[in-house]
């Protein structure tokens, strides 16, 4: 019987440590992360080009890489995933840009430079992980953004409210390094570089700043992502461990019973046959004194 409940005890230790060993993982459902985690920064190199509401009408090249229109830039960002699918990043580029109105065309248009910065705090969504669930050992991942910030002419000394959006796409080249290209489009209003009649704040009047960027990524601290359990399942695998231990445990009590009972039959013909042995010894005795008597 001790050998029945060792073997029990240790069948129930190691179907724990195998539930607490092989947990069943949702596909999508993604554990928090604690705030330390999965923070990044990022750097990037641009080329931008600038077009304006005061050049229509004027036939000036649309080139992103005309002369009057274009300059290189750079940018500086910092943000943090709160799930593999969203973030929020703040960005700050410029810093070379260009004042394209009416007044210029492409022959003269020389010396319109606009040095300016624009900050801008955008919401971030991981395309790849929000639509196919994320996988650590991922190499591509596509995302969008999209947000709103600030911009400042530091050549005409004004600020200017800016909307953004884009597209980025990274690739994994290390555990906390990522290579990415993103293009993206800055809408200011007129202040942004100065130029008259463009008070409208429709989307035909507002500046436009295109870019094409690229960088790199820097992860700080822990940047993976611990699948959250599928508690259905794991309820489910308790429920049957513990049906089976409950199984084991009725059998473990039957058996109990049988061997008490094979054990108390046991004693019992055991004590019959001390009985049987106590007895016999004192008739053999009284025999010869009734025959003498006869």
């Amino acid at each position: 019987m001790k050998k029945i409940f060792a073997l029990l005890a240790l069948a129930s230790v190691f179907m724990g440590s195998f539930a607490q060993d092989v947990v069943p993982e949702e596909k999508y459902s993604i554990a928090t992360n604690s705030f330390g985690s999965n923070w990044f920064v990022q750097a990037g190199l641009d080329w931008n080009a600038w077009y304006s509401a005061e050049e229509r009408g004027h036939d000036l090249s649309k080139s992103p890489f005309k002369k009057f229109r274009s300059n290189p830039g750079i940018s500086l960002a910092f943000g943090k995933w709160f799930t593999p699918g969203i973030g929020l990043r703040t960005k700050i580029q410029g810093f070379w840009g260009k004042k394209v109105d009416a007044d210029w065309n492409e022959d003269t248009n020389e010396g319109n430079g606009n040095k300016y910065w624009v900050a801008n705090e955008q919401v971030m969504f991981n395309l790849t992980n929000l639509f196919k669930g994320y996988k650590e050992e991922r190499v591509w991942n596509m995302m969008a953004f999209a947000g709103a910030g600030v911009g400042r002419s530091m050549t005409h000394d004004n600020y200017a409210m800016n909307y953004s959006l884009g597209l980025h796409s990274a690739w994994k080249v290390a555990e906390k390094v990522q290579l990415f290209a993103e293009a993206g489009l800055n809408t200011f209003d007129h202040n942004i570089d100065n130029c008259a009649g463009s008070a409208s704040q429709s989307w035909t009047r507002r500046c436009k700043n295109y870019y094409f960027e690229l960088g790199v990524t820097y992860n700080l601290g822990s940047s993976r992502w611990r699948k959250a359990p599928d508690m259905d399942i794991v309820d489910t695998l308790h429920q049957s461990e513990l049906d089976a231990l409950n199984a084991a445990l009725e059998d473990a009590n039957a058996e109990t019973e049988r061997l008490r009972g094979l054990l108390e039959k046991k004693q019992a013909g055991e004590k019959e046959t001390e009985h049987a042995t106590d007895v016999a010894p004192a008739d053999s005795e009284d025999a010869p004194a009734d025959s003498v008597e006869q």
